[in-house]
C-alpha cells in the first residue's frame, strides 16, 4: 500500500530545509582567481542574514517561517493559495539578486584586485542550493493551488503520453463541474 505525502506537508519539509539552510552551511561562495591559483569563500546565511548591509535578506528567512505559521492567522488564510504563490516568488528573487551582488561586492571591496588582474567568481553553496530547491518546489506547490491544476499521477502520465500540459488544468475543472 502506497501512502503520499501531501502537498502541504511536502511544503512544510521544503520550508523547514529552507529555515535549517539559512544556519547551516555556505549558502553563497565566492572565488578569487590570480593565474593557476583560486581561493574559494564561503558566506553562510546567518551572515547575509543579521551581519549583511541589506533589510531585504530577512525575506529568506521570514517567507518560509510565514508558510509554516500560515494557517495561524485569519488574515493570511483567506488568501491563503495566492501567498502560496507569491512569497516563494519573493523569496526566490531576493536569493538571485544576493547571489548575483556577492561578486560585485567583493570586487569592489578589493582594490588590489584591478591593479593585479584578479578574477572573482560567485556561485551558490550547498545551502544555496538546497535552499533554492526548496524553494523551486515550495513555488510549484504554489502554483498548482493557486491556479487549480489537477497534477496528480495519473494525470501527468497522461499528459506526457499525450504531450500536451493543458489537460492537467482542464481536468479538475472538469471534475469539480461533475
Amino acid at each position: 500500500m502506497k501512502q503520499h505525502l501531501s502537498k502541504k506537508t511536502i511544503g512544510n519539509i521544503c520550508s523547514i530545509v529552507m529555515i535549517v539552510t539559512l544556519f547551516v552551511g555556505s549558502l553563497i561562495t565566492y572565488g578569487e582567481s590570480f593565474g593557476k591559483y583560486t581561493d574559494t569563500y564561503g558566506i553562510s546565511g546567518y551572515h547575509i542574514l543579521f551581519n549583511g548591509s541589506t533589510i531585504y535578506s530577512l525575506v529568506l528567512l521570514v517567507v518560509p517561517v510565514l508558510l509554516l505559521l500560515m494557517t495561524q492567522f485569519d488574515k493570511l488564510k483567506e488568501k491563503e493559495s495566492l501567498w502560496r504563490f507569491v512569497l516563494p516568488i519573493a523569496s526566490l528573487l531576493v536569493l538571485i539578486v544576493i547571489r548575483l551582488n556577492v561578486k560585485d561586492t567583493v570586487g569592489l571591496g578589493n582594490a588590489a584586485a584591478a591593479s593585479y588582474a584578479v578574477s572573482f567568481k560567485a556561485g551558490f553553496g550547498l545551502s544555496g542550493w538546497l535552499y533554492l530547491i526548496s524553494n523551486v518546489v515550495v513555488l510549484s506547490l504554489g502554483i498548482i493551488d493557486y491556479f487549480h491544476l489537477n497534477v496528480t499521477e495519473e494525470s501527468v502520465k497522461q499528459a506526457i503520453q499525450d504531450k500536451n500540459l493543458s489537460g492537467l488544468g482542464e481536468k479538475k475543472k472538469e471534475k469539480e463541474g461533475k
